[in-house]
């Protein structure tokens, strides 16, 4: 959710943690080994159910337990075409089964008691409300991130393909800004090569799918990747005052 940008990038400023910062993970967010959300994900206290539903409504500014209380699985209902009915039936219920799994589990982890903490019959409750609970929070915040996303490959490759096109057209658009500032068509020049490049490595990259249906996907995928890493190269070769 933090690596994902605005705004769960700045509502995680209001998480209560101690973020312990230093050299070595200096470099690795520098470098990128290390993502700013996976450092808080290492960062925030998430023992307790109390700790996880604290975490995420900060992040999502609403209530967790209202946010997937009526979320349906886009699969079953517009594949499968399964009844239109949300992923958890009693949300309450849930909630209270959740509780007491991680009351269990601290008792389990930490007590370590000579008598089982739990009933056989509680366990497939523990799993089954934990099962749902991942499948709607899964649900929910897919698409918030992404909408409605797609789901079959054809739509998968489409969405690829558009969102590939999307990227040269920035890209293009950015080149055309840097010929009229120097009111040279060099860099039209340079990308013409840049471009043999690009369609060669998504080539690459896509070529172990070669006639499979996913193949498309990978290729337009590879190649908006690598479109977006020059955009950043030509933005910030700007930024450093090479014209003004």
């Amino acid at each position: 959710m933090v690596d994902h940008g605005a705004p769960y990038v700045e509502r995680a400023a209001n998480l209560k943690i101690d973020l312990k910062y230093d050299f070595a993970v200096a470099i690795s967010l520098h470098g990128r080994v290390v993502t700013l959300g996976q450092l808080i994900a290492h960062s925030v206290p998430l023992s307790t159910l109390g700790n996880i539903v604290s975490v995420l409504e900060t992040l999502l500014d609403q209530s967790l337990f209202v946010s997937i209380s009526d979320i349906r699985d886009r699969w079953d209902v517009e594949v499968l075409e399964k009844p239109d009915q949300p992923i958890i039936g009693d949300i309450e219920q849930l909630r209270k089964t959740l509780g007491r799994l991680f009351e269990v589990r601290h008792i389990l982890v930490h007590e370590i008691p000579q008598k089982k903490p739990h009933t056989v019959e509680e366990v497939n409750d523990f799993l089954s409300s934990a099962t749902l609970f991942v499948q709607a929070f899964d649900q929910m915040l897919n698409t918030r991130l992404h909408g409605d996303y797609p789901l079959n490959q054809r739509e998968m490759n489409r969405d690829a393909a558009d969102r590939n096109a999307a990227s040269t057209e920035e890209l293009k658009t950015l080149c055309e800004k840097i010929a009229q500032a120097y009111g040279s068509n060099t860099i039209h020049d340079v990308q013409k090569a840049w471009k043999l490049f690009q369609e060669a490595e998504a080539k690459r990259q896509s070529d172990v799918y070669l006639g499979g249906s996913i193949q498309p996907m990978i290729y337009s995928a590879a190649a908006e990747s690598l479109t977006r890493a020059r955009i950043e190269e030509l933005q910030r070769w700007i930024e450093e005052g090479q014209f003004d």
